[in-house]
């Protein structure tokens, strides 16, 4: 019987990118490829529950009931989510048209064999800032072809620590040819005092290079 290896689900607004402030119910799955300093969810590198399929079913059906929105929002993130693609597939087989899918990733594994699954992927593809080595950050090649057939439901959100990590994700935007109104710059932060400080820079980046601005609200509100 497949398994999903999760950290929590949850309701909640979503924070980040192009859906922030948005209702939605959120699954996180544990386990993750990569060791940001950074990280603010270091809880998820290993697993809280292990549950059946029909038991996350069940649970997010439960949320959908409490939403009162005929297709609420599902945003599935981690960790890695895409480190159980195959739990995750038949998850989202039995569930998907009764939600908006979100999938928030960092971009080293490929998506083009579940990318059908969701309405939206926001990829973070993480910098030298993050502390992780070039060779496990990598971006997977696979996206440049799912870039061609699917840029519209593809969106890209820079964690930015510090001045020259826009020169990388210039890099990045240049090498995968993504449209930079598809790319969201947001400030790396513990606290909303440093969320204000960092978003300044964020700013000035942004205005410079035509990005947009992601804001982390659950810093701004101090909610989950």
């Amino acid at each position: 019987m497949s398994r999903l290896e999760v950290s929590e689900i949850f309701t909640s607004f979503q924070g980040e990118g192009p859906l922030a402030g948005r209702r939605a119910i959120f699954l996180r799955l544990a386990r993750c490829n990569l060791r940001c300093t950074w990280c603010d969810t270091k809880y998820a590198y290993e697993p809280r529950y292990v549950l059946t399929i029909d038991q996350v079913r069940k649970i997010i059906l439960k949320y959908r009931e409490s939403m009162m929105q005929e297709r609420p929002l599902l945003v599935v993130t981690g960790g890695e989510p895409l480190i159980q693609k195959r739990g995750l597939r038949s998850l989202l087989e039995s569930i998907k048209e009764m939600f908006v899918t979100q999938l928030e990733t960092n971009g080293t594994i490929d998506v083009s064999d579940i990318i059908e699954l969701f309405d939206y992927v926001v990829v973070s593809p993480k910098l030298a800032s993050s502390g992780n080595p070039p060779e496990l950050r990598k971006i997977s090649p696979t996206y440049r072809k799912v870039l061609e057939h699917y840029s519209d439901r593809i969106f890209f959100k820079f964690v930015i620590d510090r001045l020259d990590d826009i020169y990388e994700v210039e890099s990045i935007v240049r090498e995968l040819n993504i449209s930079r109104g598809k790319v969201f710059l947001m400030p790396q932060c513990r606290s909303m005092e440093e969320h204000v400080e960092k978003l300044r820079l964020v700013y000035k980046l942004a205005l410079m290079y035509n990005y947009s601005i992601s804001v982390r609200l659950q810093y701004v509100l101090d909610i989950r």
